[in-house]
């Protein structure tokens, strides 16, 4: 779906999120139509800060696929993206609907548990032309781009064997102010709070 051909790639270069949030509504029901199904759904740009940067004024939401969800130790090949990436997250199960605008204390009471998983981010998008280089985040890369590509979602990498309750994250992680770590061969690269999201 995410070809150059027929890609309107002044749209991914734009900041109209009402148009790339159709584009990411018809290539999710692509891929649903071809057997796989849907598991959840990521929320990116949380804070402000990331907010600024893309040009955003309120987080965005991306589809995570079911075939996308792999197990600690599974290997994934992320040579057909570009803007490859590694970022820790929190993973929210949720057993319950949740009600548009319900306090707080009600969404907690929809969580069933919570579980740290690694997001392998990537793009699919690259500019038409067989020399064009991909749209490149620290320039020209958009919300727009980032939104309608599912919200640069490649994988979800799941410890379903360190879920918390609900209650306990919020005691250790948020009210606890604990934070999280990615480290590669053994050297921290990037470090953040569940408090910051």
């Amino acid at each position: 779906f995410f070809g150059t051909n027929g890609l309107d790639v002044q749209l991914l270069r734009s900041h109209n999120i009402s148009k790339a949030m159709e584009l990411q509504r018809l290539a999710t029901a692509d891929v649903l139509s071809s057997g796989m199904s849907l598991a959840g759904w990521k929320v990116g740009a949380t804070n402000g800060i990331t907010q600024d940067r893309l040009g955003l004024s309120s987080p965005f939401i991306g589809p995570i696929f079911s075939n996308d969800i792999l197990p600690s130790g599974a290997s994934f090949d992320l040579s057909h993206l570009h803007f490859r990436g590694v970022e820790v997250e929190w993973a929210l199960k949720i057993g319950a609907p949740v009600v548009a605008a319900a306090p707080l204390e009600s969404v907690l009471e929809c969580i069933d548990s919570v579980v740290p998983v690694l997001e392998l981010i990537g793009t699919r998008v690259a500019s038409p032309g067989d020399a064009a280089p991909a749209l490149q985040l620290e320039e020209d890369f958009t919300a727009a781009a980032l939104v309608s590509d599912f919200g640069a979602n490649a994988a979800l990498v799941a410890g379903v064997s360190h879920s918390l309750p609900v209650g306990e994250w919020l005691e250790r992680c948020v009210e606890g102010d604990s934070g999280a770590a990615l480290l590669i061969n053994g050297r921290e690269v990037a470090h953040g709070r569940a408090a910051e999201v």
